[in-house]
């Protein structure tokens, strides 16, 4: 028989217009010119389809001996570039060319189903690998080289957009290029203008981390190394994007063993982590990412694989960190940066790969897109918040004819291999080499052995997706939702907004269900009661992704441990009870997230509250005290019954918390309420909003949340609730009857005969004539709840002496909830309230208290309308969370309480969007204690004349008795950290006078303490602070040499502050009179100062001795530091200066001797304002002879010594 002649269908199957179907950007082939004419020399039948995209011309390919055809049939053997389109995958035939089929890619099945049904035999270039696992065909550096100028280009755009013009500018996309050699000159003029300084200042370093060292990672660093550039390791890594130079860019090239440690210790093992990914987790989030400004990440990531960049680590990365750099110096027109991180550029494009919130590729056309880590959403934008991500999975088409050729050069060895190939033959009657063989997918109708685990990946996606029964796809998430009540609307209608999320509402009530399912698309009811059929919800829960249960809070772990069991996720909007606290570990366990408190209260009150303290914390402020209070409420105008009060859901558990105790702190000390009613005997009145009468009581056990809150600094913890004036006296009659009682009640047995609220009065009164006269059961109703007309009255309102037939419920709690969630229920045309407030005391570094209210009111609407205001605010934030659960935002596994920023932050962000929005107020109060210590001392103060006052207070309690004291370390603990408080009162016709010649006292004073020559700027700060209405003038007095906060701040006060200060009447009076002129009050001056240990004695000392001498002698002794280490080296030597200075703080601590730390290269000046006593200098001549400079702080030791000796030299100075 003849043999067939082998034909190679030269670049792609497609057509013309079946590559634009693929890509318009698609210029690349599998074989250049030169391939084809060097297969037609070796015999082989070449054809070529027409293309007018192709980089390369068809003439040159015909001029190289091809056939320019369209029908390509005749050729048992097709290469391609990328994935054929199914309609034209012609059977028979062996295939090669990338598929994207590996890892069971879901887009792709539906072309891995068809090359199965028609018999192709598929060769995939991705599989193809030498002995060591290594690709040997591949595009991979083009892909570097065009991922790296993309980047840079898009980050001369960010960092525009940011407000800075770089040399990064110049710098076009890749294909705007003829080729590679012309992006580089690009690049390297880009390059020139850094080297030269021209990158702004204010940028800080900039850091380039380069993930692999593989072909992408290569080509990459390539087009880099055109920059002036420094590579470090790792562990240099933080240091030099701290302190390192703006006339270069650094890089980092980071390998497996950097970032993978494994979870049960131990060293790297690169064979182990390829067989078991799993026993690794992956620290480049927390070691590498935080200190890199560009991320090229052109690593392969497998399924099961640890990520380099989780969703919760990208919203760490971008928090504000405009403080990581203070010595930089920023203005208004030099911008901090808003975090570190800038751009990634994930040239692996493998969506939600190692990269997760990278979950769609870029494109060509739209090459980035910023990715806000808060919002958890990508828009096509340089401006805003966020990191900016270039992710095109056809990189290296930008630069064609280079990535053909260098491709084609790669697959020619291998195509006479491919061509023995008969897809009409058994697989195994070939002898393929090793690498073809191994890249072999699908063949005779089949997965290879090699790829029979995609079915495997395919059947476990089908088990996790296709759960509930329904018409969706199999990327659509499934959410559960048990309870169809009042606050569920919200949350179906928040869900169904994406189009990738279907809800299943499980109610026992079988028309609330089905009313939701109408309203909302891709919702389905579901008729479950979880307490009669376990199995069912069993069931269910094993079908969701996602199970939101707005039951009520005691069947919650009854969900819990059905979720646990099924590895599925939960979300509930109730309080975290001691019942769901015992299922944490096995929450962890199981690799289980459930979301407990994100409704109301608790939910929002916890966000706003975490927001604050957060702004406090950060800003160095502590919160002395919190008060909160939150309720829901009918609108004013719907409050007409006696107990103000409508219930939109079951009263039970409103009623049950007005008889549970209660705890919080106040003053320092802890407050016990006991059960049974003393929360309401204790209710107080509030004014917040006067135009409500409302009143507030203690909610439950206020101490659990000084913990999670972060507040173990306050005297003042308390949660309450908020009712209209009314309902705590009203609701107090009801216990005292044992309404609320949750013991069983025979009369209320639902087999018993039936009875009469009336009867049911007088059995509880003890009386069993149930025929008493009216007057008189009224009469024994006021004596029974302490002689109280309104109580009674309020009885009789609610109809509870009526002969209306009670429903039985066994006990009166339940059966009075039910009754009053009938009578006082919400009318089609009512609408209810949501009131919130929180009051927190701030007390700022500077002994400024604020006194801060957060305020959240939110109306709703009649049920005919919209929603009402409790199930906005409870129905958003618990699907908000349930999303965000969704979609890998949150990841933490166990009980888990919306407490930390990756949570609450985004929440509050999103609730916004939804109207929901508190606002503040705050009046900010100066140190009051100063000026009650100026009215006591106002004998000594004539009409005309000013006061001036100093005082030292305290910032932190000691953390060591005097008692306990051994050594200057014991000291410095017990020690409170000071604060030097200056306030001054004069006339106001003096104030101007007074304010500029306490100025210059103050900048004579600093400049006579600091003694070494310090550039000291007073510099005049645009006073206007809506927290600080009254201050009229301030002066910040400052030097870059010890740092970027000012070190003293001088304010003028405007005199009206005397009427909003909180002084008492009398102090008020003798103020205006000892300053009368023309009744008007003092105007005031302060100055803050917050002063480490040795400055504080310095101070203290040169006010009352005025002797040099004896102040070095206190720094001497009370200097948390003894020696700093200054390094005055040549730029080009000053990493070998830096690494010698670390050894030798190291020998200092090992002989405990205090050495200021390393956190910053220090400057003389900087060292002598921390009242170091002695310097030591190294300079390069301590690299070349070994000798370094020892000086004390009052320069009489100044002498060169060997560094060997430095440690013993000072020794004899420093042991007494």
């Amino acid at each position: 028989m003849e043999a067939q002649e082998p034909l190679l269908p030269g670049l792609m199957l497609m057509s013309g217009e079946r590559r634009e179907d693929q890509s318009v950007w698609e210029r690349r082939a599998p074989l250049s010119p030169t391939n084809v004419r060097k297969l037609v020399r070796a015999g082989v039948k070449v054809l070529v389809q027409p293309s007018n995209r192709r980089a390369y011309p068809m003439q040159a390919y015909a001029n190289a001996g091809a056939i320019i055809q369209e029908d390509i049939g005749e050729a048992p053997v097709i290469v391609g570039v990328k994935q054929i389109p199914i309609d034209f995958l012609l059977p028979n035939k062996t295939y090669c060319f990338f598929s994207h089929t590996i890892k069971a890619q879901e887009a792709n099945m539906p072309l891995l189903d068809a090359m199965l049904e028609k018999n192709i035999r598929l060769v995939d270039y991705e599989k193809m690998m030498d002995e060591n696992g290594q690709r040997v065909v591949a595009f991979g550096k083009y892909a570097g080289v065009a991922g790296m100028i993309n980047i840079l280009h898009g980050l001369g755009l960010r960092l525009l957009a940011l407000g800075h013009h770089t040399p990064f500018m110049h710098i076009g996309p890749a294909h705007n290029y003829r080729n590679s050699g012309m992006a580089r000159q690009a690049v390297r003029d880009s390059g020139f203008e850094v080297a030269i300084g021209m990158m702004p200042k204010s940028i800080g370093p900039l850091t380039f981390v380069f993930t692999g060292s593989g072909n992408v990672s290569q080509g990459a660093q390539e087009i880099f190394q055109d920059l002036p550039h420094e590579y470090v390791p790792p562990d240099m890594l933080q240091k030099v994007a701290d302190h390192g130079a703006t006339n270069k860019i650094y890089a980092c090239e980071v390998g497996r063993r950097d970032h993978l440690i494994r979870i049960k210790g131990g060293p790297f093992d690169a064979k182990e982590y390829d067989e078991h990914p799993s026993r690794y987790i992956s620290i480049f989030s927390k070691k590498i990412a935080p200190y890199a400004s560009v991320i090229i990440n052109g690593i392969y990531w497998a399924p099961n694989s640890p990520k380099l960049i989780t969703i919760p680590d990208a919203k760490v990365l971008i928090r504000s960190s405009q403080s990581h750099l203070p010595w930089v110096q920023t203005s208004l027109g030099s911008p901090p940066l808003p975090h570190r991180l800038l751009a990634i550029c994930d040239i692996s494009a493998d969506p939600g790969g190692s990269i997760e919130f990278m979950n769609e590729c870029t494109t060509i056309d739209n090459p980035f897109c910023l990715y806000d880590a808060e919002q958890h959403k990508d828009t096509k934008s340089f401006k805003g918040p966020g990191i900016l991500v270039c992710s095109i999975d056809n990189m290296p088409t930008q630069l064609p004819r280079e990535a053909t050729d260098f491709f084609g050069d790669l697959l020619l060895p291998h195509i006479f291999d491919v061509l023995q190939s008969d897809a009409t033959r058994p697989f195994e009657d070939h002898k393929f080499t090793n690498i073809i063989e191994g890249a072999v997918i699908t063949s005779n109708g089949k997965l290879t052995k090699n790829f029979e685990y995609i079915q495997d990946l395919r059947n476990q996606r089908a088990r996790t997706k296709h759960r509930i029964v329904g018409d969706y796809d199999a990327q659509t998430k499934r959410v559960l939702l048990l309870g169809a009540g009042y606050v569920s609307a919200p949350v179906v209608e928040y869900l169904t907004r994406s189009n990738d999320v279907a809800v299943y509402v499980a109610s026992a009530l079988r028309d609330e269900a089905d009313i939701l399912a109408r309203r909302f698309p891709r919702t389905e009811p579901v008729l479950l009661n979880v307490e009669e059929r376990p199995d069912l919800l069993k069931e269910f829960i094993g079908k969701a992704d996602v199970v939101v249960s707005l039951l009520p809070y005691a069947l919650h772990p009854l969900v819990a441990e059905q979720c646990i069991a099924s590895k599925t996720n939960m979300v509930t909007a109730s309080y975290l009870s001691p019942a769901m606290k015992e299922l944490h570990q096995s929450a962890v366990d199981a690799g289980v997230s459930i979301v407990n408190e994100v409704g109301l209260d608790p939910g929002i009150d916890h966000l706003l509250a975490m927001e604050c303290f957060e702004e406090v914390h950060q800003g160095g402020g502590k919160v002395k005290s919190f008060v909160s209070y939150c309720g829901g409420l009918p609108a004013p105008e719907c409050s007409d019954n006696p107990l103000r009060y409508r219930f939109s859901w079951s009263p039970r558990g409103a009623l049950l918390n007005t008889v549970s105790s209660g705890r919080f702190l106040k003053d320092g000390k802890v407050v016990e309420i006991p059960a049974g009613g003393a929360l309401l005997e204790k209710a107080e009145k509030l004014d917040f909003l006067p135009g409500f009468a409302f009143e507030g009581f203690a909610n439950r056990d206020s101490l659990d949340y000084i913990d999670h809150y972060g507040i173990p600094e306050a005297r003042t913890v308390f949660r309450g609730t908020i009712r209209y004036s009314g309902y705590s006296d009203h609701v107090l009659g009801l216990i005292q009857l044992g309404l609320i009682s949750q013991e069983p009640h025979p009369c209320l047995h639902v087999g018993g005969p039936d009875i009469t609220w009336r009867q049911f009065m007088c059995n509880l009164l003890g009386i069993t004539d149930y025929n008493i006269f009216y007057d008189n059961l009224k009469n024994q109703l006021f004596e029974r709840t302490g002689r109280n007309a309104s109580r009674v009255k309020a009885m009789e309102d609610l109809g509870l002496l009526s002969e209306e037939l009670v429903i039985k419920y066994g006990n009166p709690i339940d059966t009075i909830s039910q009754y009053l969630a009938k009578r006082l229920a919400l009318g089609p045309s009512d609408r209810d309230l949501v009131v919130l407030r929180h009051e927190i005391d701030i007390l700022w570094p500077d002994q400024r208290h604020e006194l801060r209210g957060i305020n959240l009111v939110c109306y709703g609407q009649s049920s005919s309308a919209g929603y009402s205001a409790m199930a906005r605010t409870v129905g958003y934030p618990a699907a908000i969370a349930t999303k965000m659960v969704l979609d890998g935002e949150i990841q933490r596994k166990g009980m888990i309480l919306p407490f930390i920023q990756d949570i609450y932050r985004p929440m509050l962000k999103r609730l916004k969007a939804e109207g929901i929005v508190a606002e503040e107020n705050s009046i900010t109060q100066i140190n009051v204690e100063l000026v009650q210590l100026l009215v006591n001392a106002q004998t000594l103060m004539g009409s005309d004349s000013s006061i001036s006052l100093a005082s030292v207070t305290s910032g932190r309690k000691p953390t060591k008795q005097m008692k306990d004291l051994t050594t200057v370390s014991d000291l410095m603990e017990a020690l409170p950290k000071t604060q030097l408080n200056l306030c001054f009162l004069t006339p106001p016709a003096r104030m101007i006078d007074e304010f500029i010649h306490l100025q210059k006292i103050r900048r004579r004073w600093w400049k006579s303490y600091l003694q070494q020559p310090v550039l000291l700027n007073a510099t005049s700060v645009a006073v206007n602070d809506e927290n600080d209405p009254f201050l009229e003038q301030k002066i910040e007095f400052g030097s870059s040499a010890l740092g970027s906060q000012p070190i003293e701040v001088l304010k003028l006060y405007k005199p009206e502050i005397f009427d909003h200060l909180q002084l008492s009447d009398d102090i008020k009076k003798s103020l205006l009179v000892k300053f009368q002129r023309k009744s008007s009050w003092p105007s005031l001056i302060t100055s803050q100062v917050e002063l480490e240990l040795a400055v504080f004695f310095f101070l203290m000392d040169s006010f009352f001795i005025r002797n040099k001498a004896s102040v070095l002698s206190l720094h001497k002794s009370l200097a948390p530091y003894a020696v700093g280490v200054v390094v005055e080296g040549s730029p080009t030597r000053v990493v070998q200066l830096e690494d010698l200075r670390r050894l030798m703080s190291l020998e200092f601590k090992q002989s405990k001797i205090p050495v200021l730390p390393l956190s910053a290269p220090w400057t003389i000046a900087q060292c002598d304002a921390r009242g170091l006593n002695y310097l030591i200098f190294l300079s390069d001549s301590t690299l070349e002879q070994g000798i370094c400079g020892l000086r004390s702080r009052d320069t009489s030791l100044q002498e060169q010594v060997h560094v060997s000796d430095v440690v013993e030299r000072l020794k004899k100075f420093l042991v007494k």
